[in-house]
């Protein structure tokens, strides 16, 4: 089954990402090396903001403690593993626009 990743709010609002459930990372950021690519003039999203990291066939998150990323309203923390299922995701400050 293919991990999909829809933007609803932001720059990717509307926007549909697919990838095959055994890519081994998924990076969101600034940088254009991302999978989930940001604008440059974002100050709230890093180049290098998050990760999503295939480990023992389920996904972790990856980030720098400053990096916010808040995981269906509660904060999340490097190496929480994300259940199977659908999640909301906001990238940034709490109230970013970017979900």
């Amino acid at each position: 089954m293919p991990i999909i990743i829809k933007g609803t709010s932001g720059n990717n609002a509307g926007k549909v990402f697919e990838f095959d459930e055994s890519k081994e990372e998924i990076l969101f950021g600034r940088s254009t090396k991302s999978d989930v690519l940001f604008p440059a003039d974002n100050v709230s999203i890093s180049r290098q903001h998050l990760s999503l990291k295939l480990v023992n066939d389920r996904y972790q998150f990856r980030m720098q403690a400053d990096n916010p990323v808040f995981f269906n309203g509660e904060e999340a923390f490097p190496n929480d593993e994300i259940p199977l299922g659908q999640h909301t995701l906001v990238i940034g400050l709490k109230d970013s626009p970017e979900q």
